[in-house]
């Protein structure tokens, strides 16, 4: 493959787990690995990702989140992969579309280092990092609503990366995220 500018050129040699029962390492390398301007190279290669092999619902990356100076949105570091039925924000991941966001994460559980992940936010819980498992997680406004809270997106934070990275030691939570409803 040629190097594109910005971009180191190292070849992936990880084997990224499966999704749906599939390996979808040859894809990895092949992902866009470029900065865009606003999202960052690992940012746009897990949007990518997030279309062809997760099939989410929806693909989002930068963006402002007003007050919100905590956000990873705003630094082209965080991308919310959509699984909630229909086109209405209140909606929340419900029956398929929460096994939808389930397997997601796992996957990123599983495969930390591919994207250089930060943390997930998924469905009232979080993962911060490779031993913290799922923790409650409440929105810094206090906000209760699906979106706020994440029950209609995984919410994915990275660290920069310029390439693929390997997978890494899966983080603890993989098949562990609490049912609807759970409260910690």
């Amino acid at each position: 493959a040629a190097a594109v500018a910005g971009q180191q050129n190292v070849p992936y040699t990880g084997t990224s787990g499966s999704f749906n029962g599939q390996d979808y390492s040859s894809i990895i390398p092949t992902l866009p690995w470029v900065d865009t301007g606003k999202e960052r190279p690992n940012t746009n290669a897990l949007m990518e990702f997030g279309k062809r092999v997760f099939n989410a619902k929806g693909v989002l990356g930068y963006g402002t989140r007003g007050k919100n100076t905590k956000s990873d949105h705003p630094i082209g570091l965080a991308v919310d992969l959509m699984c909630f039925s229909g086109t209405n924000w209140a909606n929340k991941a419900e029956g398929a579309d929460f096994d939808l966001g389930n397997m997601m994460s796992d996957w990123l559980l599983q495969n930390p280092g591919v994207f250089n992940l930060k943390y997930i936010i998924w469905y009232d819980w979080k993962v911060s990092g490779p031993t913290s498992g799922w923790v409650p997680y409440r929105h810094g406004s206090g906000s209760d609503d699906n979106n706020s809270q994440h029950r209609n997106h995984v919410h994915v934070s990275l660290n920069p990366q310029n390439a693929p990275g390997q997978p890494g030691t899966p983080w603890k939570g993989i098949g562990q995220h609490p049912a609807p409803g759970a409260r910690g």
